[in-house]
C-alpha cells in the first residue's frame, strides 16, 4: 500500500465589521475600534495509510435500519449523512412510489462517502470523517433497498 499525506490549510479573518455589544459593563456599550483581530488558522494533515489500517481493525458497523410504509410510500432510516447518490441509488431501486430517506437516525455514523469522494478526498470523502468507507456504503444501499423490498412483498 502506498503512503499518501493529504494536508489541507486554511485562515478565516472573523472580525465582526460592526461596532459590538461589549458585555460584562453595567451599561450598554459599543465597541469603537478593533483592538486585535481576531481570526482562525487550521492545519490539517492526515497519512491516508494510517486511516485506511484503523478502519481494518472494525471491518463492521453495527446501526439500526428502519423501513416503514404508508400506502404506496416507504419511510428509511440511517445513522449517516449520506452523499447524495446513495440516496439516489436507494430511491431507484425502491419499490415504492415515493421514498423518504432519512438521515442521522438511531445515532451517528458520520459521512458516508462514496468511491469517488474518497478518491479525489473532497470534503466529508476522506475516511478520517467517517466511520465507514464508501463499501459500507454500497452495503447500506442493498440492505435498504432488501428491507423496502420486504415491505411490499418482493423478497
Amino acid at each position: 500500500m502506498s503512503q499518501t499525506l493529504k494536508i489541507g490549510w486554511s485562515q478565516v479573518d472573523s472580525t465582526p465589521d460592526d461596532p459590538v455589544s461589549l458585555y460584562g459593563q453595567y451599561y450598554p456599550r459599543l465597541s469603537t475600534s478593533v483592538h486585535s483581530p481576531v481570526s482562525a488558522t487550521a492545519l490539517a494533515m492526515l497519512k491516508v495509510e494510517d486511516a485506511d489500517e484503523d478502519q481494518d481493525d472494525q471491518p463492521n458497523f453495527e446501526m439500526e435500519l428502519h423501513s416503514v410504509r404508508l400506502g404506496d410510500a416507504v419511510f428509511v432510516t440511517n445513522p449517516f449523512e449520506l452523499f447524495l447518490d446513495y440516496g439516489h441509488q436507494i430511491k431507484a431501486r425502491s419499490g415504492a412510489s415515493q421514498t423518504f430517506v432519512v438521515q442521522l437516525f438511531c445515532g451517528y455514523g458520520r459521512y458516508l462517502p462514496t468511491p469517488q469522494a474518497r478518491k479525489l478526498g473532497n470534503y466529508g470523502g476522506l475516511i478520517a470523517n467517517g466511520d465507514v468507507g464508501s463499501d459500507g456504503g454500497k452495503k447500506l444501499v442493498d440492505e435498504t433497498v432488501f428491507a423496502i423490498g420486504e415491505l411490499f412483498g418482493a423478497a
